[in-house]
C-alpha cells in the first residue's frame, strides 16, 4: 500500500506509519479526494467500504490545527486503513466523498455540525444533530459558525400531501421524525430529522475519566447495552496492552450473546406487531425479561447496565446467576420455536414483509450497512469472524445471510442469529475455563474493601480510580465489536491524560439509517412503518447445478406458455434433492423465481404435502400417521415412546443427525392402524 501511494502521489504523501494493527497514512489536502478514489477503485487495494470518518482539532499543532480522518475497509481481504489530512484552522474547505460512498452524507453533515468543515460538493450540507440557531461548532470550543450556501431546488408544480411521521408517533419506535411527501398513500420522498436524539456523547467523553465513559455507552443502544460497555472496555485494553484472562472473556461472550438475543427479540417481535401480530410480542418478551434478571443479578441493573470493567469482570458469577442462566438455556428454545410457528409461515406476515423495503448488496455497502441489515442483503460480514475478539475464535457458529435484503430477510436473519447466539452461550458454559475474572490492572480495578482499610497501596489505587486520576498512554486505536445492529466502533485518541482527547463512536444505526428515504420511495405508507421497524433468511448463496437446472427446464418445456406452475411439484423434488433434503425459505423463493410465480404459491404447496421437508431432517425419517383411526389405535403412544427413547420431541432431530420424528397425514393403511414408517 505504501509503495502504491508513494508511486501515485509522491511528495503529497506526508507520512506512512503502523499504529497498533492499522496502517496509517497522511496525505496533503490537495490530493485527498483523488487518493481516496484511488484506494477505492484500484483493483488490488479495493477499499470499497467506508467504515467511518470524523473531524479532529489540535489547537497547538500550528498550521495543522484541523484534521480529517477516513477509515476504509476491504472486506474480502479484511484489510483496514486509516487516512489523515490536516489543514490550518481557517482553511476548512474539504472535498466531499459522498460521490464515492453515500454513507459519507450524514457523517460529513455531522462533522460540519461539530467542527465547521465545509465539504465542497456535498448535496445537502446543513446541521444534522444540533439546532440551526446554534452559532458555534461545539467540538471547536465556541468557534464562529461557517454557514454553507443554501441548496436551491426547482419547484414541483404537482400537489402532494405532506405527512409528519414522528417524532412522537409510537410507530417510529423512538424520537425520530420523517417528513413524508405523499401522492395518495404512495411515498414520493422522505426527509428524516434525527437531531431529537442527540445527547452529545463525544463531547461528554472528552471530560470524563475512562471508567466513567462506560455509562455513556449504555445509551448508544439500550436494547443491548452490555455489548457497548464491553466494546469500550476492549478499546481501552487494546490501547494499554492488557491481557484479559480466558475466563473473563468467556463470561463476556455469554453476556454479549444474551444481549444480542434480547436486542433481536425486540426487533423481530415489533416487526410482528406492526403487521398486526401482538401475541408473539407478549409471549417472547418473557424471555427478554429472564435475560434482564440475569443482568440484574450480575451487576444490579437491567437496561442501562454499566456491566463489567476495564480489564474484565468486576466479580465472579454468583451461584444464583448460574441458576438463572441454566433455566434460561432450558426454556428459551421452546419459546423461540413457538414464536417461529406463529409468524414465519403466517400468510399475512409474509405478504406484508416480502419485497418490502428491499436494498441490494451494492447499495447496502455504499450506505455503510453492517450487521443483520447487511447480511440480509447477502453480504456475510460479521466482526466476530472477520476480526475475532474476546476469544470468539474458540466458538463454532454460522453467519446467516439473506438474498433480497427486504423486511422478511432482515426478520429471518435476526431470528436465526438468536439460535446461533444460543449455540455460542451453550459452548461457553460447557467449556468455561478456570482462572481469574479480571486482569492484573490495579489502576482500573477497585481493590477489595478490606484491603482499602488496612493497606496504603490499596487505598491509593482506590482513591485514583474513584477520582478518575488514572492516566492512559498516548496513542490512538480503533476497535470494533459486532453490536446488535452492526459494527459498533470506537476511535480513541489519547494524549496521555486522564480523559480521552478525542473519542468517536461508530454508531451503526446512524450510518445506515440515511438509506431509509431511498428504501421507502414508491412504497405505501404502511410499508414505511415495517421498513423502519426491520432495518434484517437463513441462507447461503442458492443456485441449482447445471444438470438440475437443465432437468427443470426440460420439465417446464412440457407445458404451454403461462402454465409453468404445473412444473412446481417435480421442481420442488429436485430442489429438495439438491439442497440437503429440505426446503428452506430462500430455496422456495429461488424455485418461485425460476417458475415466475409468487413465493406464496410455492409455500402453499410445499407446506401441504408431507413429502416435502421444511426443516433439516435426520438421515432416518420416522413418520407416524396422526389421522383419526391411527390416533385412536395408539399412534400417540408411539410418538411418546419415540420421543422418550430418542430424547427429542416431535418435529426435532437427534443431535447426531440420525433420526427425525414427524407426524404426517394418512399413510394409506387404516386397516393396520396404528401406522408408522
Amino acid at each position: 500500500m505504501s509503495d502504491k501511494l508513494t508511486e501515485k502521489f509522491g511528495d503529497n504523501l506526508v507520512s506512512a506509519d503502523m499504529r497498533y494493527d492499522f496502517p496509517v497514512f497522511e496525505l496533503k489536502k490537495v490530493v485527498i479526494f483523488e487518493a481516496l478514489k484511488f484506494l477505492k477503485e484500484d483493483a488490488e487495494l479495493n477499499f470499497h467500504f467506508l467504515t467511518t470518518l470524523c473531524g479532529l482539532h489540535f489547537p497547538d499543532n500550528r498550521g495543522k490545527e484541523l484534521g480529517m480522518m477516513y477509515q476504509l475497509h476491504n472486506m474480502p481481504k479484511n484489510w483496514r486503513i486509516r487516512i489523515y489530512t490536516f489543514m490550518p484552522e481557517k482553511e476548512v474547505d474539504v472535498p466531499s466523498v459522498t460521490s464515492l460512498w453515500p454513507a459519507a452524507n450524514w457523517l460529513e453533515r455531522e462533522t460540519y455540525d461539530f467542527f465547521g468543515f465545509k465539504f465542497i460538493g456535498h448535496p445537502d450540507l446543513r446541521r444534522i444533530l444540533n439546532m440551526d440557531q446554534m452559532n458555534y461548532h461545539p467540538m471547536l470550543n465556541m468557534s464562529e459558525l461557517i454557514k454553507p450556501k443554501p441548496t436551491i431546488k426547482a419547484p414541483d408544480n404537482k400537489e402532494y400531501n405532506i405527512l409528519n411521521l414522528g417524532p412522537t408517533h409510537p410507530a417510529t419506535h423512538g424520537i425520530f421524525q420523517n417528513v413524508l411527501k405523499l401522492d395518495g398513500e404512495v411515498i414520493v420522498d422522505a426527509q428524516p430529522t434525527i437531531g431529537y436524539i442527540h445527547r452529545a456523547f463525544e463531547k461528554l467523553a472528552e471530560r470524563r475519566p475512562y471508567n466513567q465513559i462506560t455509562p455513556i455507552t449504555d445509551r448508544l443502544n439500550y436494547c443491548s447495552s452490555p455489548i457497548n460497555n464491553m466494546g469500550w472496555h476492549m478499546t481501552v485494553e487494546k490501547l494499554i496492552g492488557a491481557e484479559i484472562p480466558k475466563r473473563a472473556e468467556y463470561m463476556r461472550v455469554i453476556i454479549m450473546e444474551l444481549s444480542r438475543i434480547a436486542d433481536h427479540i425486540v426487533c423481530d417481535t415489533v416487526i410482528a406487531v406492526d403487521t398486526g401480530a401482538m401475541t408473539g410480542f407478549l409471549y417472547l418478551f418473557q424471555s427478554r425479561e429472564h435475560i434482564y434478571e440475569i443482568f440484574e443479578n450480575i451487576c444490579g441493573a437491567r437496561l442501562t447496565t454499566n456491566i463489567g470493567r476495564i480489564g474484565g469482570m468486576e466479580k465472579e458469577f454468583s451461584p444464583h446467576t448460574w441458576e438463572l442462566l441454566n433455566n434460561f438455556m432450558k426454556n428459551f428454545p421452546d419459546q423461540l420455536r413457538e414464536f417461529e410457528k406463529m409468524v414465519v409461515r403466517n400468510r399475512i406476515f409474509m405478504d406484508r414483509t416480502i419485497n418490502v423495503g428491499g436494498i441490494t448488496a451494492e447499495k447496502a455497502l455504499g450506505y455503510g450497512f453492517t450487521g443483520p441489515n447487511l447480511r440480509a442483503a447477502g453480504v456475510d460480514y460479521d466482526v466476530r469472524v472477520a476480526n475475532p475478539y474476546c476469544s470468539y475464535g474458540d466458538f463454532e457458529f454460522d453467519i446467516p445471510i439473506g438474498t433480497q435484503g427486504d423486511t422478511y430477510d432482515r426478520f429471518m436473519v435476526r431470528l436465526e442469529e438468536m439460535w446461533q447466539s444460543y449455540r455460542i452461550i451453550e459452548q461457553a458454559i460447557k467449556n468455561m475455563p478456570d482462572g481469574k475474572v479480571h486482569a492484573d490492572l490495579p489502576e482500573f480495578y477497585l481493590p477489595p474493601k478490606q484491603d482499602v482499610y488496612s493497606k496504603m497501596e490499596a487505598l491509593i489505587y482506590h482513591f485514583k480510580i474513584v477520582m478518575g486520576e488514572t492516566h492512559v498512554p498516548k496513542g490512538e486505536v480503533y476497535h470494533s465489536v459486532e453490536g446488535g445492529n452492526g459494527e459498533l466502533g470506537f476511535y480513541l485518541v489519547s494524549d496521555g491524560g486522564r480523559t480521552p482527547y478525542r473519542l468517536q463512536f461508530r454508531r451503526p444505526c446512524f450510518i445506515y439509517y440515511q438509506a431509509y428515504p431511498e428504501m421507502i420511495k414508491g412504497a405505501m405508507l404502511s410499508d414505511a412503518i415495517l421498513t423502519m421497524s426491520s432495518m434484517n433468511v437463513i441462507a447461503e448463496e442458492i443456485k441449482f447445478s447445471d444438470s438440475a437446472m437443465a432437468e427443470i427446464q426440460e420439465i417446464v418445456s412440457r407445458y404451454p406458455a403461462g402454465k409453468q406452475k404445473s412444473a412446481l411439484l417435480p421442481a420442488l423434488h429436485i430442489a429438495q434433492r439438491e439442497f440437503g433434503g429440505w426446503l428452506s425459505a430462500p430455496v422456495m423463493d429461488y424455485v418461485a423465481s425460476i417458475l415466475n410465480i409468487k413465493p406464496i404459491e410455492v409455500y402453499e404447496v410445499a407446506s401441504f404435502y408431507t413429502m416435502f421437508n421444511l426443516k433439516q431432517r435426520g438421515k432416518c425419517l420416522i413418520e407416524v400417521c396422526q389421522t383419526s383411526s391411527c390416533w385412536m389405535m395408539g399412534a400417540e403412544d408411539i410418538v411418546r415412546h419415540l420421543e422418550k427413547r430418542l430424547g427429542i420431541k416431535n418435529g426435532e432431530t437427534t443431535p447426531d443427525g440420525m433420526f427425525t420424528i414427524k407426524t404426517v397425514e394418512c399413510l394409506g393403511a387404516c386397516g393396520y392402524a396404528p401406522m408408522f414408517q
